[in-house]
C-alpha cells in the first residue's frame, strides 16, 4: 500500500507568521511544515507539535522492524506478535495495529 500523507521529514514551526505578518489563529501554538515549508497541520499544544512532526520517521522505523528474519531461508516474522509474514499480524499486535491505523 502506498502512503497517502505528505512526505517527511516534517519540521516544527513556532513562528506563526507568514509573508503578511502574524497569523491570528486562536488556540494554535505551532505548525508542522513539510520540506517545501507548506503547512501540514497545526496543533494546540507544544507536545502534540513535536509528536506529529516525528510521525514520518516513526512510521519508517516501524516499517523497518515490522518483519524480521533470524536465519536465512526462514520466513520473516513480527518481533511483537511473533506471527509469520504470510499469516499477517495477530489481532492483538500493537505494531500491526499502529501501521494499519496509519494507512487508513
Amino acid at each position: 500500500m502506498s502512503e497517502k500523507w505528505t512526505k517527511g521529514p516534517w519540521i516544527v514551526d513556532f513562528d506563526l507568521c507568514d509573508e503578511e505578518g502574524p497569523l491570528d489563529v486562536p488556540e494554535v501554538n505551532g505548525r508542522i511544515l513539510d520540506q517545501d515549508n507548506c503547512v501540514v497541520c497545526q496543533a494546540s499544544t507544544e507536545v502534540n507539535v513535536f509528536l506529529i512532526a516525528a510521525a514520518p520517521e516513526m512510521y519508517e522505523a516501524l516499517k523497518a522492524i515490522e518483519w524480521i528474519k533470524e536465519k536465512d531461508g526462514e520466513p520473516a516474522f513480527c518481533p511483537i506478535c511473533r506471527h509469520y509474514v504470510h499469516g499477517g499480524h495477530s489481532n492483538e499486535c500493537k505494531l500491526g495495529a499502529a501501521l494499519k491505523k496509519s494507512q487508513r
